[in-house]
């Protein structure tokens, strides 16, 4: 999840190549340890990400653009990795344009969120030390809404089978964060265009 900001910190050192690679080594040091104990000799795998889980291949859960793309071409529930092509445009286009890690940041969780089929209720909570630099709308109204993510845990323990929510619920989730990233992508727009008048 945080390789994006990784590869930020290198590419702001591009001219200089080996302080850029020096920072990956650094920086993909935890990640290396932490896959250790996944590791196997012989032969030589680690299988930190299980690639053929059903989970990871086609599991969904909350998720929003995968949700209306899935309505439009039904054979996309089955492919989750997809929804990586756009989120990598959104990362090199962010490189290229964000002025401050935290608007990198920001950009790329942001895209996270609404390109992931997979989403969690903790996930948004990534967002909140950004919101509190940049002042999202979005981050702040999704702090109101979210909880309603826990009535699928309820449900299972109710017996139901289904991990889905509701429209009303499934709207009363997304709409909120939605709307307030709407108005503080326009507000920040317009300021940015006055500033320039």
């Amino acid at each position: 999840m945080s390789l994006p900001v990784l590869g930020l910190f290198a590419w702001r050192y591009r001219h200089r190549w080996l302080s850029a690679v020096g920072r990956l080594l650094l920086g993909g040091l935890p990640i290396a340890i932490a896959a250790l104990p996944f590791c196997q000799l012989h032969p030589f795998s680690c299988p930190v990400i299980p690639l053929s889980s059903p989970f990871v291949i086609y599991g969904r859960s909350v998720a929003l653009v995968p949700q209306f793309v899935a309505h439009l071409w039904p054979a996309s529930i089955k492919a989750n990795w997809i929804y990586a092509l756009p989120l990598l445009g959104v990362v090199l286009w962010n490189f290229r344009c964000s002025v401050s890690i935290t608007q990198f940041i920001e950009r790329y969780l942001v895209a996270l969120m609404l390109l992931s089929p997979i989403i969690h209720a903790w996930y948004f909570t990534w967002l909140v030390p950004f919101a509190v630099a940049t002042r999202n709308w979005g981050t702040r109204l999704v702090s109101l809404s979210v909880f309603i993510y826990f009535a699928l845990p309820y449900g299972l323990a109710l017996g139901l089978e289904s991990w889905r929510l509701s429209a009303v619920q499934y709207s009363f989730l997304w709409i909120p964060f939605v709307s307030g990233l709407s108005y503080s992508f326009a507000h920040r727009s317009m300021h940015r265009s006055d500033g320039s008048a």
